[in-house]
């Protein structure tokens, strides 16, 4: 039993003199551009079409932003119609969701036909 004791005392030993490196990254979501489909504020998700044209459901979070022109809105005044950049975060269970959105000027083919 002295013996067992001992090698328990060494293993702990080892274990505790090795360096621990365990490190993290904070998750960065995918930045994706597109067009609002709809909205449903009371379930706060939005259909949402990309420029490439594959169409995605999301939430939004409790701390997302969306910036007009430099300021801080509420995610709720998103309109179907709406260009806006989304950072888009997959998570591995539950709902695609979105930390930020930043609205857009919306583009039309004859705004760059005139040159406007």
């Amino acid at each position: 039993m002295n013996t067992l004791a001992r090698l328990i005392f060494i293993m702990l030993i080892v274990t505790l003199a090795m360096p621990f490196s365990a490190g993290a990254r904070y998750p960065r979501g995918s930045i994706l551009t597109g067009t609002v489909r709809s909205v449903d504020v009371l379930a706060r998700s939005v259909v949402f079409v990309e420029d490439g044209g594959a169409i995605r459901k999301f939430v939004w979070t409790s701390y997302a932003q969306l910036w007009r022109d430099g300021i801080d809105s509420s995610p709720s005044t998103l309109k179907p119609g709406m260009r806006v950049r989304i950072t888009l975060h997959n998570p591995l269970f539950g709902e695609d969701s979105v930390s930020q959105m930043v609205l857009l000027p919306s583009s039309t083919k004859a705004d760059t036909r005139s040159g406007k």
